[in-house]
């Protein structure tokens, strides 16, 4: 399982985490021509200690059946342009090219 998230001071919780399991790699190297990515608002509430709220950001795509398979799940504080940026570099870093 990989985790990378964007550096914060020692005493904050980061801005964004992301979340890759080996079975979500495989899947990307197989099925990644064409990934989704959607923000679920509102299901995470005042999880840090500066009562940030975190939503989740998932990276979905399909195989050969239309079954939804996972390519990563994100953790995002900050919704700014530089922010997703950042994300989906961090998407690519971790797995190592583009859909």
């Amino acid at each position: 399982m990989r985790f990378d998230w964007q550096e914060e001071p020692r005493d904050k919780f980061p801005r964004q985490f992301m979340i890759v399991s080996p079975r979500m790699k495989a899947n990307y190297i197989r099925y990644g021509d064409l990934v989704s990515f959607d923000i679920t608002y509102s299901l995470i509430k005042n999880v840090a200690s500066d009562s940030r709220r975190y939503n989740i950001g998932i990276f979905t795509m399909q195989d050969t059946n239309l079954r939804i398979l996972l390519a990563a799940v994100a953790f995002i504080c900050d919704e700014s342009t530089e922010s997703f940026y950042s994300l989906f570099n961090h998407f690519y870093n971790i797995h190592g090219k583009w859909p």
